[in-house]
């Protein structure tokens, strides 16, 4: 299987995440939880769980005669405390063997760092988790790279305050890493994408174009923004030179 493969090669994962964004289950339609109409069949929760299930042993099975790979389930809208207590909730009640929660965060779709500071401490007194921001991303411009448009875009009052700048978008990652340190349980974040940049074969497909560009933190040319130094200065490195050569 792949994560032996991993470990044959001597990358043994220090956490394996089963599951994307996991709000309506995964595997459709015998994954699904919720149907979308009347008409749909879908499996509901007891068989999401039990996906869930197989995938969380098949990380247990794999990770045997080592030290313990950590499981991640992850879900949208980290903002939203219902949905989180719903999915987990049954989760729990399953017994699913999982360590991490797992949360996608973006200002713009899934509110500002107090519905996310909010809905962690929740989380963490309910379940007893480390949870990680294992999605988050701001735009450093508006501007398009490619034609192809862009998921970000910034609307009146959905950006929470921060500016589509090089700067915006790093403050909008330092304020998700200081909520994420400041709940108990919270033990990291990751940003996607940083790097697809708008070059040939960087899309969703062969015959299209990027729609995240404007919120990597390299350039539409490549080059690295000053907004990446924002990953050293939390951890008060002091000055960080990028690769245009300007101090940070």
């Amino acid at each position: 299987m792949p994560i032996k493969a991993f470990i044959n090669a001597g990358a043994r994962p220090d956490a394996v995440q089963i599951g994307n964004e996991l709000n309506n289950g995964f595997m459709w339609s015998i994954g699904k939880i919720w149907a979308s109409d009347k008409s749909e069949k879908v499996g509901g929760f007891s068989s999401f769980l039990g996906l869930l299930k197989s995938a969380s042993n098949g990380v247990r099975a794999a990770e045997k005669g080592g030290s313990k790979i950590k499981i991640i389930i992850h879900l949208a809208d980290g903002g939203k405390n219902e949905l989180y207590r719903n999915i987990f909730d049954e989760v729990t009640k399953a017994k699913v063997d999982y360590d991490i929660i797992g949360l996608s965060f973006y200002t713009y779709w899934h509110g500002s760092c107090r519905d996310l500071k909010r809905n962690m401490q929740d989380l963490h007194e309910r379940y007893g988790k480390e949870m990680a921001v294992v999605e988050t991303a701001y735009g450093f411009t508006t501007e398009d790279g490619d034609e192809q448009g862009n998921v970000f875009m910034v609307y009146s009052g959905d950006n929470d305050g921060y500016l589509p700048t090089v700067q915006g978008q790093a403050t909008a990652v330092r304020d998700v890493i200081s909520t994420v340190a400041g709940v108990p349980g919270g033990v990291g974040v990751f940003y996607w994408e940083p790097a697809w940049i708008p070059a040939k074969g960087a899309g969703l497909s062969a015959d299209e174009g990027n729609t995240w560009e404007n919120q990597c933190m390299f350039d539409f040319d490549g080059k690295v923004l000053p907004s990446m130094a924002v990953w050293n200065l939390v951890y008060g490195r002091g000055e960080v030179t990028n690769a245009w050569g300007r101090i940070c």
